[in-house]
């Protein structure tokens, strides 16, 4: 539903819940992976991120479907 948390408090409600879950996740991974500072970027393709892939590898928690981890398994 495009711009269901405009229309309705339960989708409102439950994206909300889900953005607080994600954090409390990426705030639990920066503990386990501190290089990567995912507490700081949640996730996202900071320049700082990316070099610590590149210098460190990637973990578990990468998603290997997506760009530029796509990229790095491949080559």
């Amino acid at each position: 539903i495009i711009k269901g948390d405009q229309k309705s408090y339960s989708i409102a409600t439950a994206s909300v819940i889900a953005k607080m879950h994600r954090d409390r996740y990426m705030r639990y991974l920066s503990l386990q992976h501190p290089l990567y500072d995912w507490d700081k970027n949640a996730g996202y393709g900071t320049k700082k991120h990316i070099e610590q892939i590149h210098k460190n590898g990637i973990t578990d928690h990468h998603r290997k479907s997506f760009e530029p981890i796509k990229s790095l398994i491949h080559t």
